[in-house]
Order: C-alpha cells, then sequence, then structure tokens
C-alpha cells in the first residue's frame, strides 16, 4: 500500500508544477485582456517628450498580443518645434515591440525581443538660422548643426588625422576598429530587428534641395550590444536636383560602440542600380560594391574607409579614405580607377554631351592620386593618370568658392585636341543649307566664370595638324579674361615666345597674341597640310581677333608681320632648274624652288595679308613682290618682279632681265605665270627664248 501512495503523490506534484505556471499565465492573459492599455498613452507620450523636448503623440492604439508578448503601437508622431512648416519631425505607421515572458515573470523585468518598425519617416531641416534636431539628445550625436563650429576635431592637420584612428583602430585587418564602451552598456539583446519602408529626407531651405532616402528596408537578427550582427538592408536614394535615382542593396556585419556612437561596418558587399527616368530611354546602369572596413565616429565626427570597390560597366574603382565629416569637413585618402570608359558614364548617368568626331575619343581612362577635402577646397595630389593616348601628371587645387581661383601644374603628353572635336550641324548664313562644323566642347560660359591659375607643359603635342614637341604655360583666368603668359612652344631645333590674351566676357571672344619665333621650321608646325611654303622663321607679330570659330577668328584677323625665312622653298614652280636649263615633263613631280633668304613686311587687316615689303634671294635670281594673301577664301593673288642673276645654257640671253612672274589661286597650291604683258615689245624681240620660258613655267 505504501508504494501506491507515493506514486499518487509524485503525480500531485508534477500536477502541481505544470498547473500552477499555466494558472498563472492564464491569469496573465486574462488579466491582460481585461487591461486597456490606451490609458498609458498620456504616460507614454510624456517620457519621451520629456527626453526628446517634443511633442509626442500616439494617435492609434495600443494593443497587447500574449503569444508572442507584443506591443502594438499605432500611429506615432514626433513634432516639430515652432518655426517649420512641416508638423513632424517623425511619424510612423506603427511599431511592434515583442518582450520576454521569461524576463517578465522569473526576473521581474522588461526585456525586449524583438523591434519592428512600420514605415517609419524623419525629416531634417535645416533654414538658414536653425533645424529641427539639434535640441534632441539622440540626434544632435549624428547629425551635424551650423552651430558646431568650433568642435574639438575641426581643425586637424592629416598627421593628425592619421594619429587619432591609430588610437581608434586597433587592428584593422585582424579586428573591427571599435572603441568599447568606457562603462557597461546597458545588458541587452534583441532576436531580430526589422525596419519596412522607411523614409529619410533632409531639406535645406537656403540652398533649396532635398536629399532623401526611401523604401528602406532593414532585417537583422540577434542583436548584441559590442559584438558585430549580420544585416540585410535595401533603399533608394535620391537628390531633388538631379534627374538620377540610386537603388541600394547592401548586407555586412555591423558593429554598434561606445555608446552607440560608433558604427563600424566590416566585409561589405552589395549591389546597386542607377536609374533615370523614362523619357531618357536609357538602361539601369547595375554596378557592385563591397569594402573591408567602415567606421563612422558620431561622437567625434570621424570617418574611416578601407579598400571599398565600385564595380561596373566594364570599369574597376578602389577607394580608402579617412577624416572628418560635420560643419569642417576634412578627407584625405586614395583614389585608382581602371578601364573607365567615360563616355559611356556620361550617357548612364543622363548628362549632356555633344557627338565627338573621333568615336574612340573619351573611351579609354585610368589613374590613382591622392586627394584631400576639407569643405573648401578639393586637393589632388602625386596625379598619374591617362586619358586616350594622353598621360596625364601633376596635381590641382579645385575650390568650392568661385571667388577663389583653381590652380594646377599638370605635365601632359601625347595629347592630340583633333580627338576631342565635337560635331554641330547648322544653316548657313548664306544658303540656308546645313553645315557641320567642328568645335571644341568648352561652354563659353564656363570659361567666363573660369577663375583658375597655374601651370602647364604639353609635349608632343597635336592642335590643327601643328605637331609641338614642347609647350609651356602660365595660365591666369578670371571674370572672363585669359592670359596665357608666356605662351611658348619647342618645335625641332625652334622656339615660338609669345603672350595670348583672351576677354571672353562678351558674346564674342576678343584675341591679342604677340611674340616672336627664333630658327621657327615651318614645315613642323604644318606637318599634315601641303603648304606653298617651307623655312626656318625669324620673326616678330602682333596680332588680334575676334569670333568663337577658327573660321571667324581667320576673317577677323588684323596686325602686323615681320619676318624673315632662311632656307625657304615655295612650291609649284622650280624656277632654279628652268634658268638651269631643265625642264621636268612630270607634271605630278614635286616641284618647289629654293630660296636662301625670304623677307617679309605687312599687314593682316580682316583676314587678308598685303605685305608690305616681299624679298627673295635664290643662287640663281633675287625679286620683290606684292600681292594679297586671303586666310579666309584661302587663295592668294600677286606678282613677284625677278631679276635673273645667273642662267645657263639656251636661257643665258636671259640673265640681267626683270620678269614679272604672277601666283593665283589656292593658297596651299597656286598657279604660277610670266606676264609677257608687262614686258616691252622690244625685249621679246631681243629674247624671243621669253616665249618659251613662259610656256614651260606655265
Amino acid at each position: 500500500m505504501i508504494k501506491p501512495i507515493h506514486i499518487t503523490w509524485t503525480k500531485g506534484i508534477t500536477l502541481v508544477v505544470v498547473i500552477i505556471p499555466i494558472l498563472v499565465f492564464l491569469a496573465f492573459a486574462g488579466a491582460v485582456s481585461l487591461i486597456d492599455f490606451n490609458q498609458y498613452k498620456p504616460q507614454i507620450e510624456a517620457e519621451v517628450t520629456q527626453y526628446t523636448n517634443r511633442d509626442f503623440k500616439i494617435e492609434g492604439e495600443v494593443d497587447v498580443s500574449i503569444l508572442p508578448f507584443k506591443f502594438h503601437l499605432g500611429n506615432l508622431a514626433l513634432k516639430n518645434p515652432p518655426g517649420f512648416k512641416e508638423t513632424n519631425l517623425m511619424t510612423m505607421k506603427g511599431a511592434h515591440i515583442e518582450l520576454s515572458l521569461k524576463s517578465l515573470f522569473i526576473d521581474r523585468k522588461l526585456d525586449i525581443k524583438g523591434l519592428e518598425l512600420i514605415e517609419p519617416k524623419l525629416h531634417f531641416i535645416q533654414q538658414k538660422t536653425q533645424n529641427n534636431w539639434s535640441d534632441i539628445p539622440l540626434l544632435v550625436a549624428i547629425m551635424p548643426e551650423q552651430q558646431l563650429a568650433k568642435l574639438r576635431y575641426a581643425n586637424l592637420k592629416p598627421n593628425e588625422v592619421t594619429n587619432y584612428f591609430k588610437r581608434v583602430v586597433s587592428d584593422v585587418n585582424n579586428g573591427p576598429p571599435i572603441v568599447k564602451s568606457e562603462v557597461n552598456e546597458q545588458d541587452w539583446s534583441l532576436q531580430s530587428l526589422v525596419v519596412k519602408n522607411a523614409q529619410i529626407d533632409y531639406s535645406n531651405i537656403e540652398d533649396g534641395y532635398t536629399v532623401t532616402i526611401k523604401k528602406v528596408n532593414l532585417l537583422t537578427f540577434d542583436v548584441l550590444p559590442d559584438t558585430p550582427f549580420q544585416i540585410n538592408t535595401d533603399f533608394i536614394y535620391q537628390h531633388s536636383q538631379s534627374p538620377r535615382t540610386f537603388d541600394f542593396e547592401l548586407n555586412g556585419f555591423l558593429h554598434l560602440g561606445n555608446h552607440y556612437s560608433q558604427l563600424y561596418l566590416n566585409n561589405w558587399n552589395g549591389v546597386f542600380r542607377l536609374q533615370l527616368p523614362p523619357e531618357y530611354n536609357l538602361p539601369d546602369t547595375r554596378l557592385t560594391t563591397s569594402g573591408k572596413n567602415l567606421l563612422l565616429d558620431f561622437k567625434h565626427h570621424q570617418i574611416y574607409v578601407n579598400e571599398a570597390t565600385l564595380q561596373g560597366l566594364e570599369a574597376d574603382v578602389n577607394l580608402s579614405f579617412q577624416g572628418e565629416f560635420g560643419v569642417n569637413p576634412v578627407f584625405e585618402g586614395v583614389f585608382e580607377a581602371n578601364k573607365v570608359d567615360l563616355k559611356e558614364w556620361i550617357k548612364r548617368l543622363g548628362l549632356p554631351a555633344p557627338e565627338m568626331v573621333n568615336k574612340k575619343s573619351l573611351t579609354e581612362a585610368e589613374g590613382k592620386f591622392n586627394w584631400r577635402w576639407d569643405g573648401q577646397v578639393l586637393k589632388l595630389d602625386n596625379i598619374q593618370a591617362k586619358l586616350d593616348s594622353a598621360s596625364i601628371q601633376g596635381n590641382v587645387l579645385l575650390p568650392l568658392d568661385f571667388n577663389q581661383a583653381l590652380k594646377f601644374n599638370l605635365a601632359i603628353d601625347g595629347l592630340k585636341a583633333e580627338d576631342y572635336l565635337a560635331k554641330l550641324t547648322e544653316p548657313s548664313k548664306e544658303t540656308g543649307q546645313k553645315i557641320e562644323h567642328t568645335f571644341y566642347p568648352f561652354p563659353l560660359k564656363a570659361l567666363q566664370a573660369l577663375n583658375a591659375q597655374g601651370n602647364v607643359v604639353l609635349t608632343n603635342f597635336n592642335a590643327f595638324d601643328i605637331r609641338v614637341a614642347k609647350l609651356e604655360s602660365e595660365l591666369f583666368s578670371r571674370h572672363g579674361k585669359m592670359v596665357f603668359a608666356p605662351f611658348d612652344w619647342q618645335v625641332k631645333d625652334g622656339v615660338l615666345q609669345s603672350k595670348l590674351i583672351a576677354d571672353l566676357s562678351k558674346s564674342l571672344g576678343q584675341y591679342l597674341w604677340k611674340g616672336r619665333t627664333k630658327n621657327l621650321p615651318i614645315n613642323a608646325l604644318v606637318s599634315n597640310v601641303k603648304s606653298p611654303l617651307t623655312g626656318n622663321v625669324e620673326s616678330h607679330f602682333h596680332l588680334t581677333t575676334f569670333g568663337n570659330t577658327p573660321e571667324a577668328w581667320a576673317e577677323n584677323l588684323k596686325g602686323a608681320v615681320n619676318a624673315n625665312i632662311s632656307d625657304a622653298e615655295v612650291y609649284g614652280l622650280d624656277m632654279n632648274a628652268l634658268l638651269a636649263g631643265n625642264v621636268s615633263l612630270n607634271k605630278t613631280d614635286d616641284l618647289h624652288t629654293k630660296l636662301n633668304h625670304v623677307e617679309v613686311n605687312g599687314k593682316f587687316l580682316q583676314g587678308v595679308f598685303m605685305p608690305k615689303r616681299l624679298l627673295v634671294q635664290s643662287e640663281n635670281f633675287k625679286g620683290a613682290g606684292k600681292g594679297i594673301f586671303d586666310l579666309k577664301r584661302q587663295q592668294v593673288n600677286g606678282e613677284l618682279q625677278v631679276t635673273i642673276e645667273k642662267a645657263d645654257n639656251v636661257l643665258t640671253e636671259l640673265k640681267g632681265l626683270t620678269l614679272p612672274l604672277m601666283f593665283k589661286g589656292n593658297l596651299t597650291q597656286p598657279t604660277w605665270s610670266v606676264n609677257l604683258a608687262e614686258i616691252t615689245p622690244g625685249l621679246l624681240t631681243q629674247a624671243p627664248i621669253l616665249n618659251t620660258l613662259k610656256t614651260m613655267i606655265e
């Protein structure tokens, strides 16, 4: 009988152990179901209002579910202070807070297990004299404000920034660069954190733009303080002044430290799409991103990015930098890019671009440089870049304030200026028919606004069929007035020393170019165009013109030229061979007359050069001439009075005679003839060979 009694008590104890918690839970559930939690809304609102210094309202219901044990809050709103058109700083359609029943019954404390935020919307507003977040403790640590002008780290020098991160980053490669909290964080954890369809807006009223991060979704599990946890998120970024939309998807390991003032993202990767409005008729651009380390220190406004990469459109971009954000930003780092098709990027970004004559221009770019940005000036140092066939080295200072000068010191090798000509089709003023022009795509407004100062050295430079071994210049530009002084060219053994002044402040540019040449070879300057004249030039010139195209510059050219040309060759006629009795019967021969010396002195007027003095000297003759050289129409018409000093064979009777040679037609290939009408009949009778010479020349 004893044994059955023992079994009965055991069963009874078991039933008590099982039933009592159930009864307690049922009693708790019954009590919860009878409680109207809406009565606590004023207390909750008061607590939040006291902490945020903002009116806080719960417009919806406060409900509680038992399994799982969740609080449901609906339609939350955090108000803006007076002086803002927007009523709310924050709204939220709903919040679900899951609590631990175990902690509630056993430890008698509220332990949040999960948090779900439904459609939270934050709208930060920066007005001229105030913003809507600087008096909220949690937000002022994260969001920069204009009043924080004297931050402790605002004026860190580059070495101080590096030392700061050496203290913060314990070991970038082996561990997260997180500063541990000076005091223990509250003992908490979240089994899950979910954010659905969130939106953050930042509006700058004074500057008239809004930045929006919308459709934000976030999912993460097992969130612990001072412990990395994996996140998955997606969101859309937009700027009101840009038609472009960026759609991000990102995952990685996140670490929060130092009272949540530090955010560390480790080994992230993701993808984002660049979208343009339908009217652009362009496909979405898909880019991938990854990186090793990203640290945001909101307390000290510091950022650190290590080995971030961007890949897309067959290009690779690598970026590492560190510095300070906020009112006085200071960033510095290294940028490297490979296989960048600039033309395709310009197109995919929806930026305006003219049609280039050379289809391959702007398609191959790569480079590496150090950079620094202090909120006012972008500095690019140790530039090592290539653009198409040209290599670029040097440094650039690019200020944000247009009143400060852009400064540069560049060395460029192998630049072909004709590769960057654009096409323009417009009706002719004379006939109305469409004519295709080429131009350099530098907007006049941009040149008028250019404030720049710097030096550039071009080697192996090609422009307008001119080959220059070396071009050195220093540029000063402000308010549309540009001064290139010096503007010196080196061509083979010759040099051109000059100064070029361009006034672009008006709709039609005005130009002044003056200088001198020393032993400058004409055929090296004009290497790809057949020239009527070659030789080495010693000259002085002072030229002015106006207009916006090369055609207009030629038409409006005026000024003076004084030149001496040695070892010259005039193409189209070999006068020395004729006087020696040698006649070429092959019309395709490259005929030219060698001249020991040419002296020319004259003026340009409306694109037409009229020499006051034109003297030539050859081994067989000397001469003096006159005429006009029309650059606009590319025509020439003139006369050269040639006195024969030496003649051989049957032409010896011409020695001492003065012959009028006519040249006219195309500027680059004129035709020659003897003007017998100016020769006296008696002279023709004495020297009938003149008729033969006329036939040979023509």
